[in-house]
């Protein structure tokens, strides 16, 4: 798996785990928008890999799915700026950019190579699985934090 990517989970991990387990509330309010945009990023992510793997490697060209590339791309863009608007949101911006950085590095790979093999798609869907399913988990925490206020 690429070295840089490999970096970028490993950030968002650690990120993930002092923003969720903090015992200082620095922590943005629930938002229903971001943890809808959450799942619809997820969702997007994970059908462009789909249709990648059910193509034929040598039809698997970066032209083919420009288009799809650049609209997850803005969603992922719209989505750090919900996070940018949330007050106390620094972790959550961070992982967002981080999110948004690792969106444009696996662009960059598939524009470079022309094509990408069964394994690199692979191992980015399980990448991007595990990242939006903690970034989910972290925003459901305060879902139930913010009903148990209540």
């Amino acid at each position: 798996m690429n070295r840089k990517i490999i970096n970028y989970l490993l950030i968002i991990a650690l990120s993930l785990f002092f923003y969720c387990c903090s015992k200082v509330q620095y922590i943005a309010e629930y938002d229903k928008a971001t943890e809808d945009h959450l799942y619809k990023c997820a969702l997007l992510v994970d059908e462009l890999f789909e249709e990648l793997l059910i193509l034929d490697e040598n039809k698997r060209t970066f032209e083919k799915v420009e288009i799809k590339y650049k609209n997850i791309e803005i969603e992922l863009y719209k989505l750090l700026m919900l996070e940018q608007i949330r007050s106390k949101n620094q972790d959550s911006i961070e992982q967002a950019n981080l999110i948004y950085e690792m969106w444009n590095d696996t662009i960059e790979y598939h524009k470079e190579k022309g094509t990408i093999t069964d394994t690199m798609i692979q191992d980015n869907r399980k990448l991007y699985l595990e990242t939006f399913t903690e970034l989910i988990k972290c925003e459901l925490i305060k879902k139930e934090k913010s009903q148990n206020k209540n």
